[in-house]
């Protein structure tokens, strides 16, 4: 343990630099992203979308952000500020009676050892506590993805032809190209939209009962508004910085 301490000691300043900058910065940015968001109505969703992602970036950059190092410029000719050692003391002059005054050496500054010992023992509690939150977050983000890819794979293609044509109008409808899977599958709750590289629509069983034509129109429209924006992509903004 001891010599894991050791080995994160030189980075548990800058970690807590970071985390200290990335918490306080990021709280006054959501607040103003919240401010802007509640009063400002007659923005539209798509722009309250990035406002809320911008500030999601915002977060990332003051953690992850490390500011360079500033280190003093040398001189052009070094040479020229070295003293020579002859006129560092003075040579005794014959018949003087004053002693010689004891040449002074620059210390430097003193240190606080016991501060700073303190300050990177508070760091090297809070460090390992921080990282369990990130464990957690990261297992229970695991733990949905690997739930959504099962539903996924234990979903049926939808064969009924006049659902599968009524995607494709309303694909065409948003100028899309490229058309996700149309699958139907008990296990969902409601309709959705999952899948990254391989996306799909998702319609629980229930919709082939419930549903008439243009209330699928409207899912189908919406899910695939999805598709276009990449919200699946972009989610993984907010969800990274959860962790």
């Amino acid at each position: 343990m001891s010599e894991l301490l050791k080995t994160i000691e030189p980075w548990t300043d800058l970690w807590a630099a970071n985390l200290w900058q990335a918490s306080w910065q990021g709280a006054v940015v959501l607040a103003i992203a919240w401010a802007i968001t509640h009063w400002c109505e007659f923005l539209s969703p798509r722009v309250v979308c990035w406002i809320w992602r911008l500030a999601c970036v915002k977060l990332l950059v003051a953690f992850v952000w490390i500011e360079p190092v500033a280190l003093p410029l040398l001189p052009a000719n070094p040479m020229s500020t070295i003293v020579p050692a002859t006129a560092s003391t003075s040579a005794p002059v014959p018949g003087a009676t004053g002693a010689r005054s004891p040449v002074k050496f620059d210390t430097g500054p003193v240190v606080r050892t016991g501060q700073a010992t303190g300050r990177i023992a508070l760091w090297n509690l809070l460090l390992p506590l921080w990282l369990a939150g990130v464990f957690y977050r990261i297992t229970i983000t695991a733990r949905q993805w690997r739930s959504v890819r099962r539903l996924c794979q234990l979903a049926e293609p939808v064969v009924i032809a006049l659902r599968q044509r009524m995607c494709r109008e309303e694909a065409d409808r948003l100028g899309l190209r490229r058309l996700p899977q149309l699958r139907c599958s008990p296990q969902a709750g409601g309709p959705l939209l999952a899948g990254i590289w391989r996306p799909a629509i998702i319609l629980p069983d229930f919709s082939q009962e419930t549903l008439d034509e243009s209330e699928l129109r409207l899912i189908l429209a919406h899910e695939l508004a999805h598709f276009k924006r990449r919200d699946l992509l972009c989610n993984w903004l907010p969800t990274v910085v959860g962790w």
